[in-house]
């Protein structure tokens, strides 16, 4: 097994610096880190992790315990969470539970055990105070750095959730103001505490109003079968649903067995970016969850004094209404939009189906590519088909007087709407020759990538701070990033690993994909 003193003699260099060069210590040089990492490359040096663990008492690993990663408010929190940890130098590792078995979960528990890991944020099914819990296990007490999330446990440790009964109460409100006579409640099991949150919240609130309500408990296993007993037995008028897959599978089989039923379906609901008219959603935002959960543990495992869970813990959406400025006023014609090619495009043609929808106005989009709009642009007159233009901001000087009304001549108080916009935006987005042509929309964002690998780099890391007098690291203004982009570019480093700092790509989608990324 090759040894420290095996690479000293090879590198040339005493056995600690080979020592503080293995464990990342900034204080050697640039050269003799190189001399050291090529000895040890050459010499097929393998790190003993497990011996850094055992002195250090931990690893940076996270667990995450997950009843499933189907459900799309799993996926958002586990995303969320990863996303966070990886940024702040740990790493996550995910156990699934085979849908909320309590043996699985406590399998998982031994092998998080084993790995020593930091932290643990759990979505547990072994919460319930009539079973053993796995967590209080005499063997591995692990609730000092576990942080239970979504369903809340039976004994005191650090809990982070949403308040389900409120989503109840809120469904059931719902029901009384829409004055429904019979519906359905789908749960899941009532031993899980947000599903007997809810539960309670919602038959608490609607006792005594008339309502007949049919409640079905459920399952991943049983589901389908409970969803086709509760439609058979009975037709109701709504149903209030606890859980967003539940409410997908009771959309399925409604539009394909039970097609003249047609309920209302009202689920909660991870967080949507779009409307959509299958659910009245109550909405949680389970990336903010996840991203909350991960902060937690790390402050936990870091600092003497953590965040507060409760100054954490994530306000819920509730039920958003898409449309509440959308004033109906059918149009005899229909409006005929211009937009460029791009994906918000395609969004904005799906969107307007939505609009004809709730307004009764048809709205046609007429997609053009670049070199189309342009040409339709030039040769556009007062004649033109179209209503709405979407043109790209730099467009907007050379046309605006060409092609389009000024928007105050439409609307007098057109210019009140910039009061939600930031300081300057209009002066910017909106206004050619003092007056109102256009409202800003989609901005486009410019996204700066890096390589991960040349910033974590110990030899590139220390030779930055030889040339700097500064830490390599990402840059979050233009004069670091012109700074970095200088010292990885070949022709003002020739030690660069790199020819190219950075790179810039302009225009279409198409130079976009021919274009060979240098630095990301």
């Amino acid at each position: 097994m090759v040894t420290i003193k095996d690479i000293a003699q090879l590198a040339g260099v005493s056995q600690g610096t080979v020592s503080n060069v293995l464990n990342g210590k900034a204080n050697v040089s640039s050269e003799k880190i190189r001399y050291v990492l090529d000895a040890a490359n050459e010499l097929g040096y393998i790190p003993n992790e497990r011996a850094k663990l055992l002195r250090k008492g931990r690893s940076n690993i996270l667990a995450v315990v997950l009843p499933n990663i189907n459900a799309k408010q799993y996926i958002n929190f586990y995303l969320s969470f990863k996303i966070y940890a990886e940024n702040h130098g740990f790493s996550v590792i995910q156990y699934l539970t085979n849908d909320d078995s309590c043996g699985s979960e406590a399998k998982a528990l031994q092998d998080i055990h084993s790995a020593m890991t930091a932290g643990i944020a759990s979505i547990s099914c072994c919460l319930s105070p009539t079973e053993s819990n796995p967590y209080l296990d005499e063997k591995q007490i692990l609730t000092d750095k576990v942080l239970f999330v979504e369903r809340k446990p039976h004994f005191t440790a650090p809990y982070m959730g949403f308040d389900y009964e409120e989503a109840g109460i809120r469904f059931a409100t719902e029901a009384v103001k829409q004055k429904y006579s019979n519906i359905c409640l789908l749960t899941g099991n009532l031993e899980l505490t947000n599903e007997a949150d809810f539960y309670n919240g919602f038959t608490k609130t609607i006792s005594g109003s008339g309502c007949n309500v049919n409640h079905i408990q459920t399952d991943s296993y049983r589901k389908l079968q409970n969803i086709f007993q509760m439609l058979s037995l009975s037709a109701p008028q709504a149903i209030f649903i606890s859980n967003y897959g539940f409410a997908e599978n009771v959309k399925d089989i409604c539009d394909t067995f039970y097609q003249n039923t047609n309920p209302k379906l009202y689920t909660i609901s991870p967080l949507f970016t779009m409307p959509e008219n299958d659910f009245i959603k109550y909405e949680l935002n389970y990336h903010h969850l996840g991203k909350n959960a991960a902060k937690y543990l790390i402050s936990s495992i870091s600092n003497d004094t953590p965040d507060s869970i409760s100054d954490l813990t994530p306000e819920a959406f509730g039920i958003r209404n898409w449309f509440t400025n959308i004033i109906p006023t059918p149009h005899k014609s229909p409006l005929n939009v211009l937009t460029l090619d791009s994906p918000s495009a395609y969004t904005m043609r799906n969107l307007s189906r939505m609009y004809t929808q709730h307004t009764g106005a048809e709205v046609n989009v007429i997609i053009y590519s670049y070199d189309e709009i342009y040409e339709a642009f030039k040769n556009m007159g007062e004649n033109s088909i179209f209503d709405v233009i979407r043109l790209d901001v730099t467009w907007l000087p050379w046309f605006a007087n060409k092609i389009l009304q000024p928007l105050d001549q439409i609307d007098s108080q057109i210019s009140d709407i910039f009061k939600e916009f930031l300081n300057g935006v209009a002066a910017k987005y909106s206004i050619v020759d003092g007056q109102i042509f256009a409202l800003p929309s989609t901005p486009s964002s410019m996204l700066l990538y890096y390589r991960r690998d040349l910033f974590e780099s110990p030899v590139y890391k220390r030779m930055f701070m030889e040339m700097y007098k500064m830490p390599l690291e990402v840059p979050t203004t233009f004069e670091e990033f012109n700074r970095i982009s200088r010292f990885f570019t070949k022709r003002a480093n020739p030690l660069s690993p790199v020819d190219y700092g950075n790179t810039l790509t302009l225009g279409t989608t198409g130079v976009v994909g021919s274009h060979k990324e240098r630095f990301h």
